[in-house]
């Protein structure tokens, strides 16, 4: 019988390559992020029991465990069996080589002060503000936006003006200081109580006619939507649960589609429920 079997696919694992290989049956447009780790899971109720013989003359590998004799993959990967790590996501690009010296743990010389500082990466240390609606953020420049209300975070990279916060206490708006980039967070309550994938259908319903769709995609509790319309670009993520909704909007001109698809990339992965 076929046994509970992943794929485990680490940063920047090859999936075209598997799939020329021949090691899934049928091939797929579906494009699963290789800048974060995830799993394919197989499909076991695709594979029949079958019976073989056991002994010294006609022993045949298992058609269904790993290695060169096995049945391919009876579902190339798609929404339904590619699984990420989406409690707390982390944009893996963002990680870089990095040299760490002091004390071993526990013997007192730990160079990480415990009087309510931290350090910000640039030898001087910074108190966290009592405004919970910006801190300052591990990224360089960055500032983090917590939202009160609906208890969501998101950083924001430096070179944005924050716009005043909306009267209702929802979101804010971020105003790119050279070209016209803009962010925009806002968050909900699910009053329709949408599952992800009725959030992204709902999404796609509501959009223009001459909307050209790039990616539509549900990862986890994640909403991915990014479409071109009028020459602008627009990239909205967001975060659904049984109760509340955080999204994040990202709208550039095309003209800045160099600078704002790698925005789209590492700003939207920020955003997440706190508390």
């Amino acid at each position: 019988m076929a046994r509970d079997f992943f794929v485990v696919m680490p940063v920047g694992a090859d999936l075209d390559q598997l799939e020329s290989n021949g090691y899934f049956d049928g091939s797929t447009t579906y494009k699963p992020y290789a800048d974060r780790p995830y799993l394919i899971r197989r499909d076991n109720s695709a594979y029949p029991e079958i019976k073989a013989t056991n002994d010294a003359f006609h022993r045949k590998p298992n058609p269904y465990a790993p290695g060169t004799n096995m049945q391919p993959f009876k579902k190339a990967p798609n929404a339904h069996n590619v699984y990420y790590l989406v409690e707390q996501p982390v944009d893996f690009s963002q990680f870089e080589e990095a040299t760490v010296s002091g004390g071993r743990q526990g013997d007192g010389s730990d160079s990480s002060p415990d009087d309510g500082t931290s350090s910000d990466g640039n030898g001087d240390d910074t108190t966290e503000s009592d405004d919970s609606s910006q801190s300052q953020s591990s990224q360089s420049g960055a500032r983090t936006y917590t939202n009160a209300r609906f208890s969501y975070r998101v950083d924001v990279p430096a070179g944005y003006k924050w716009q005043q916060e909306s009267d209702n206490g929802d979101g804010r708006k971020f105003d790119a200081t050279s070209g016209s980039t803009q962010i925009s967070v806002w968050g909900s309550n699910n009053a329709l109580s949408h599952s992800p994938q009725e959030e992204l259908d709902w999404l796609k319903e509501n959009l223009g006619g001459n909307a050209n769709i790039s990616l539509a995609q549900v990862a986890g509790q994640s909403v991915y939507l990014s479409y071109e319309q009028n020459g602008t670009i627009t990239y909205i993520r967001e975060v659904v649960t049984g109760g509340k909704i955080a999204a994040i909007e990202i709208t550039y001109p095309t003209s800045e589609r160099s600078s704002g698809d790698k925005l789209a990339e590492t700003v939207p992965l920020t955003l997440k429920f706190v508390g």
